[in-house]
């Protein structure tokens, strides 16, 4: 069984509080991150989603759906969201009383699978919470 784990997101500063999801130990987003600084082309993106990241924690003014969609199912009780820029996607859900949880990023063209893949692990976070 999978150890989840949050680590808090120090450069993200603002009423709401950002983590990281880590999963045994590793952040997707981080790994996401170091892959695309590796590949270079998309670099300028992950300033832009932590900009966004930033928006939403200093509680701006509600942001686009070109920016932020609000992708929760209905009758879901745990708020998700989906950070866009033109390529990458950033996935995170709200937990009450502790702030945003980044949990999945993925670029534009595997959005699909990267929403499945998300919810997967949104729901073994909360399991594991529970038990």
């Amino acid at each position: 069984m999978a150890i989840f784990a949050l680590q808090e997101i120090e450069e993200i500063k603002g009423k709401i509080k950002f983590f990281f999801l880590t999963i045994d130990g590793e952040s997707q987003f981080e790994a996401f991150e170091a892959q695309i600084r590796t590949e270079g082309n998309l670099s300028s993106e992950l300033v832009t989603v932590q900009v966004r990241m930033q928006e939403m924690a200093e509680m701006r003014n509600p942001m686009p759906q070109t920016k932020c969609r609000d992708l929760t199912p209905k009758n879901d009780p745990v708020k998700e969201y989906e950070l866009k820029t033109k390529h990458l996607r950033v996935y995170l859900i709200h937990e009450e009383h502790r702030g945003r949880i980044v949990v999945l990023a993925g670029k534009k063209g595997t959005q699909p699978k990267d929403i499945k893949k998300f919810r997967k692990l949104k729901e073994a976070y909360l399991n594991s919470k529970q038990a």
